[in-house]
């Protein structure tokens, strides 16, 4: 299946401005060991950009966006459930 076709599927069924985020109580515990919080997480879902190597069909999509005020780069793997975004992993490192 065409990567582009089933991410913007599922983009339109639950638009990330909007929807509703949950995140899995490990991804939290991982960016807060990292200093980054809840709304960091949050940020890069609702405005980070897709990162298609890291996407898998039928629910995986990854997303990355770079703070710049603490130089580093958040990419988050999130879930597209039924009625919300479920957060399952976040990365934090260095840069851009």
């Amino acid at each position: 299946m065409d990567y582009n076709k089933w991410i913007a599927r599922e983009l339109q069924r639950l638009l990330p401005k909007k929807a509703l985020i949950t995140i899995d109580r490990h991804a939290l515990i991982e960016a807060w060991k990292d200093g980054f919080s809840e709304e960091h997480i949050v940020l890069t879902v609702r405005e980070g950009r897709i990162q298609e190597k890291k996407c898998e069909w039928p629910h995986k999509i990854a997303f990355r966006k770079y703070f710049g005020k603490q130089n580093q780069t958040c990419l988050v793997i999130t879930r597209f459930e039924k009625t919300h975004i479920m957060v399952k992993t976040t990365w934090l490192y260095q840069g851009n």
